[in-house]
């Protein structure tokens, strides 16, 4: 390879590393911001669960965002009064592949303790 080649191949990745880095810049601001829009939902009288807790801490809203490595993630069910507005919405942990019946099984039992 020439000198020119190489420093071609290095201008080359110094700017997809810099794309990448904007893009995860990008992609923490949109969580910050979607995490900010749901901690004013209690301040409108709307009720938000997180694993059936109110949440507390910031780190409780903060992993809202995450896909874990074995593909868990927070999955929104909202939850509607009887005049069919916003009730409360409850967050639960949810995995990619998991059995809908699974699933279903935890709404059901969600909605008998309502």
């Amino acid at each position: 390879m020439t000198k020119e080649m190489l420093t071609n191949m290095d201008l080359y990745y110094v700017d997809c590393e810099k794309e990448e880095r904007e893009q995860r810049e990008l992609e923490m601001e949109a969580r910050r911001k979607f995490v900010e829009g749901m901690m004013r939902y209690p301040e409108m009288g709307i009720a938000v669960y997180i694993d059936d807790k109110i949440p507390e801490e910031q780190s409780d809203w903060d992993k809202l965002t995450v896909i874990r490595e074995d593909n868990r993630f927070y999955m929104a069910d909202f939850v509607e009064d009887q005049e069919g507005g916003l009730k409360e919405i409850r967050f639960d942990k949810v995995y990619h592949g998991e059995l809908e019946s699974e699933y279903d099984d935890k709404r059901r039992r969600r909605r008998r303790r309502k």
